[in-house]
């Protein structure tokens, strides 16, 4: 199996440093880098991927959604969003619109 990078956004960085711990960040990426394509697809998103991830004292359905794209022929997943359930159910169609577009810059960036 090919090695899968992980990359991601600043602002999913910030995200993380606020919700998730050392080592619960590191366990995140590990898991990202050997399960890329275990995030639903969101429906009308292109292909962004949504990932439960528990942390803290939460379980997996109370706990962080991991928003992110899967370069499949690049072998590389790109982190985008992160958020707390307890702060935010889901993303607003708005939220997700401005997700697809990073998603179409970084894909044209790459070209």
């Amino acid at each position: 199996m090919q090695d899968i990078s992980v990359s991601y956004t600043r602002s999913f960085q910030k995200a993380a440093a606020k919700l998730l711990s050392d080592s619960e960040f590191e366990s995140l990426i590990e898991f990202v880098a050997n399960f890329p394509e275990s995030g639903a697809i969101i429906q009308g998103s292109g292909g962004l991927r949504k990932l439960r991830w528990a942390y803290g004292n939460t379980g997996k359905s109370g706990g962080a959604r991991v928003i992110y794209y899967y370069f499949k022929n690049e072998f590389e997943a790109y982190l985008i969003d992160l958020y707390g359930k307890s702060k935010k159910e889901s993303l607003s169609k708005a939220e997700l619109k401005i997700l697809v577009k990073l998603v179409e810059g970084i894909k044209h960036d790459r070209r």
